[in-house]
């Protein structure tokens, strides 16, 4: 049981760790635009002729910085208002077949790629060039050799490893089809950690299932006040 527990929080730390990274490049993709939009605006600046259209400028950007403010701060307090609207209209089920892992590797190492340069006419005249490029020969063979056996170790250790996940995905399946409540119970953590919260949300959640009246506790920590913009909508003075 221990050892199903310990694979389903690796589960739901993966869940959690790409719900994250999706919150951190929806940030990336807002700063890169507001950043694109200054850029803009310096460049006109610099275009400009007279103080005057400096001026019109300059407060351009002013209000152009503000209104990029004021859009996060609209899709924060949106994302609070409708979280659980959104909640309510999304299907939750987990995919099973989506959590196992490819188990993608390297290609194999070709001989190709390790033989040295042959030969020009001149140099093979060269005293002892020959002999050279035997030597090179044998030891770009003796390092194929050992990149293809450290190759196929590796290879051998993902395949066993992306197998006996995929077991543990397949076992974890069948016991919450048939109705496991310890299956039930990770199954749901999984289902909670796979979900997008607004930034600043807590994820520290705790799942448990009572068989008996088939009803599964969640017990959740929701953020504070301070989650909630001070400043609905900033304005330029």
């Amino acid at each position: 049981m221990s050892r199903r527990r310990s694979f389903v929080s690796t589960l739901a730390a993966m869940q959690r760790a790409s719900a994250q990274a999706a919150r951190a490049s929806h940030r990336k993709q807002i700063q890169a635009i507001r950043e694109a939009e200054r850029i803009r605006l310096q460049r006109d600046r610099a275009r400009a002729v007279g103080d005057r259209e400096q001026l019109r400028l300059f407060h351009e950007e002013q209000e152009a910085e503000i209104g990029a403010r004021n859009r996060d701060l609209g899709d924060s307090i949106d994302r609070i208002d409708s979280i659980l609207a959104e909640a309510l209209a999304q299907d939750h089920r987990v995919d099973f077949e989506k959590l196992k892992s490819s188990g993608k590797t390297e290609p194999a190492p070709r001989p190709e790629d390790y033989l040295p340069r042959p030969l020009g006419f001149f140099v093979r005249l060269i005293p002892g060039a020959k002999e050279r490029y035997q030597a090179a020969l044998r030891e770009s063979r003796a390092r194929f050799d050992a990149d293809r056996k450290k190759h196929a170790e590796i290879v051998k250790a993902v395949n066993e490893t992306i197998s006996n996940q995929h077991h543990e995905i397949d076992e974890l399946r069948i016991h919450y089809e048939a109705g496991n409540p310890d299956a039930i119970r990770h199954y749901s953590e999984l289902v909670l950690a796979s979900q997008h919260y607004p930034e600043g949300w807590p994820d520290s959640v705790r799942v448990a299932f009572v068989p008996e009246s088939k009803q599964l506790v969640v017990e959740f920590d929701f953020p504070g006040f301070e989650i909630v913009p001070e400043i609905a909508q900033p304005t330029n003075m």
